[in-house]
């Protein structure tokens, strides 16, 4: 059918103002983004220029890559509640990198629950908070900014007989993870085939409340070596977790080499509600990222909050002005630690551990 001119000339001039309409918008949105970004990236730089905050590489933009594992992992039934530790024996677990190849990630899960002996067994324990708050006048609609920084220093070590560790039971997941549930005796007169596990962990964090916008950086880094009778080279593990407000990057290394970074976001399932849910530390962590970072995770935090619990020394400094009353308080203490780990709990993809303290110093 022919369309008369005067009707395909209206028809014409209607698809233009939709075209010249739509890119319009196109470039509204464009401009609007690249606004958004630069008061993101001038206002992460004010951040870090002023506190110092290291550079945390790679989270400036949201991953393309990540991809959720839609089916569930399900972990044995011995992994969740261990076989209970004394004054002679202590049970742990150890857990390797999601993605690994088997052999190597049971050499790295056995790294791991070593060095978990280290920690439950005796952590000497230093700290230092700061809180710092300017509150100006409000009258003038100045803005009260305040600023909270805390690091903590975990050392421990251990030395044992090789025939005093075992490996009880280990799995393989889906996700490729090795876990071990491993025993070491304790107390036993070390001999010349005796291991030496060294371990050094930093949890640290920053908070920052400016123009009523709220940020937060942490990182937590974990390393151990171990020094064996019979072999020369020493195996060690390095792990960092850093964070910046909700975004996480992850570095993982096994004896020199990089483990690459775990793309999926995972899912567990759940287990059966611990019957001791009231002695459940207060300290959960997702497990999207695998059981080692939860695991990890929850006991060095819960490490930190009973040590921030203990007494402390305090100093303070504040300044009056007309206009302006700052403040700044330090706290620094120091503590030895020795607790046992008794159960895992996991609910609606988060860890939780049930944990008994036995030595504070």
């Amino acid at each position: 059918m022919n369309i008369p001119f005067p009707q395909y000339a209206i028809i014409s001039l209607l698809m233009l103002c939709l075209t010249l309409q739509l890119e319009t918008i196109a470039q509204t949105e464009k401009g609007a983004t690249t606004k958004t970004n630069n008061n993101y990236a001038k206002f992460k730089s004010e951040l870090e220029a002023e506190f110092g905050v290291e550079t945390v590489s790679d989270l400036d933009d949201i991953p393309s890559n990540i991809n959720r594992v839609f089916f569930k992992t399900e972990l044995p039934d011995w992994i969740f509640e261990l076989p209970k530790s004394n004054d002679s024996i202590v049970f742990v677990i150890g857990v390797s990198e999601p993605g690994m190849t088997k052999d190597t990630a049971y050499q790295l899960a056995v790294l791991r629950a070593k060095t978990m002996c280290a920690i439950i067994t005796n952590s000497k324990m230093n700290g230092l908070s700061d809180y710092y708050i300017s509150e100006k006048d409000l009258n003038n609609g100045d803005i009260i900014s305040s600023v909270y920084r805390e690091f903590n220093k975990i050392v421990c070590n251990i030395s044992f007989n090789d025939a005093d560790f075992t490996i009880v039971k280990d799995t393989f997941t889906i996700n490729n993870e090795a876990i071990v549930l491993a025993s070491l005796r304790l107390g036993n007169i070390l001999s010349a085939n005796k291991i030496t596990v060294d371990c050094l962990a930093e949890v640290s964090s920053s908070h920052m409340k400016k123009n009523r916008k709220n940020s937060s950086t942490a990182r937590t880094e974990l390393m151990a070596t171990e020094v064996t009778y019979s072999i020369p080279e020493n195996s060690y593990f390095y792990y960092v977790v850093k964070r910046s407000n909700k975004q996480i990057k992850i570095i993982s290394d096994f004896s020199g080499v990089s483990l690459p970074s775990n793309t999926d976001l995972m899912t567990y399932q759940s287990s059966e509600i611990n019957k001791n849910i009231d002695k459940m530390t207060n300290v959960s962590c997702t497990l999207q990222h695998g059981l080692w970072h939860a695991l990890s995770t929850v006991l060095l935090q819960t490490l930190v909050l009973e040590f921030q619990e203990s007494d402390v020394a305090q100093s303070g400094l504040s300044e009056q002005h007309s206009t302006l009353s700052q403040n700044i308080n330090r706290l620094h203490s120091k503590k030895e630690v020795s607790l046992r780990l008794k159960a895992l709990q996991i609910q609606n993809n988060n860890l939780q551990l049930e944990v008994d303290f036995t030595k504070q110093d």
